[in-house]
Order: structure tokens, then C-alpha cells, then sequence
């Protein structure tokens, strides 16, 4: 939405002096434009039910320092979105997992098993935007990774909703 609509929109606002918009590249004002817009339609979906979940979904963003920022400032992984949004956005919601994949074999002896097995990362490590607020005295209810198997249905949302609930009523 944010690459698509958010940033067509954003476009539609005149702004006088701008080279690059006619050719659909965003200007410097565009991004902010972009990420209040951003922000006010999280801020709804937040707002709307708090019986209801939500979920969003982004690209990943890969944030490298620039020669301008200070040495020793560390690159970051976390959701494609413009502006402040990048950190911001992920600590309005209780779960950001990141997706990830990995190549295993079903049968060590045999290279041709090879499988590309989905898991979800739940744990902020140095540089990922990535966390689990759910926690029972202490412990997280979700694993570091969730493996996303869509055959079994594994790390699907009502597998890992299933999971909280359990948690959270002492059945774990």
C-alpha cells in the first residue's frame, strides 16, 4: 500500500519547485507526506477494535548508515516504510516477526533433499526490528523461530493464535 496507493496519493499533492515528481519519483516532502499518511491509517486500524486482530504486513528495508552518521552506528533490518515509520511503527504493535528462510535437507546423506524450510524470527537480535510481547512470568509464549510450514499449517496465524491462548491460560 505505502509503495502503491500512500505514495500515488502523496504524489497528487502539489508541491511547487519539484523536479523528479512528474516522473513519479518522490521529492524530500513526499516521504514525509507519505509516512503521516502512513501513520494516521495504523493509528485507525489500531483505534478501530480492540477485539479484532491486525495484521500488517511490509517488505524488509535493510537501513545502512550513511558516511554522514556517526562511526560506530549499526545497519538495521525492519519494515520497508517511509520516514521515522521504519522504527516507529513496529513498537505500536505487540508482535513483528520476520520471515525468514533457510536451506536444510530432509536427509543428511541425500544433497537432493534439500528444502527451503520458512520460519518466523520473533526475537530482536543486534540491527533486527524483530519482537514477542507475550510473556507468562517471564517467559516468551512464542518460540525464537516459528517454523511456517503451509502444508502443515504450522506458524499459520490461527496455529500461533492457538499457541498464545494456550500460553496465557497455563495450559503450556
Amino acid at each position: 500500500m505505502a509503495r502503491t496507493i500512500i505514495k500515488d496519493a502523496a504524489l497528487s499533492i502539489p508541491i511547487n519547485g519539484s523536479v523528479t515528481r512528474k516522473y513519479g519519483v518522490p521529492d524530500l516532502k513526499d516521504y514525509s507526506t507519505m509516512a503521516e499518511m502512513v501513520r494516521r491509517i495504523l493509528i485507525v486500524l489500531i483505534n478501530a477494535n480492540p477485539t479484532k486482530h491486525i495484521i500488517v504486513t511490509a517488505h524488509e528495508k535493510y537501513d545502512r548508515p550513511n558516511e554522514n552518521d556517526a562511526p560506530g552506528t549499526e545497519s538495521l533490518v525492519g519494515p520497508e516504510l517511509s520516514g521515522q515509520l521504519f522504527t516507529a511503527a513496529p513498537s505500536m504493535f505487540d508482535f513483528v516477526l520476520r520471515l525468514r528462510t533457510r536451506n536444510l535437507l530432509r536427509n543428511p546423506a541425500d544433497p537432493k533433499s534439500r528444502f527451503a524450510q520458512r520460519f518466523f524470527q520473533t526475537n530482536q537480535e543486534p540491527g533486527i526490528i524483530a519482537k514477542c510481547r507475550a510473556t507468562v512470568n517471564g517467559k516468551a509464549l512464542l518460540d525464537r523461530e516459528e517454523v511456517f510450514d503451509l502444508e502443515s499449517g504450522a506458524g499459520s496465524f490461527p496455529v500461533i493464535l492457538n499457541k498464545l491462548k494456550e500460553g496465557y491460560n497455563g495450559k503450556e
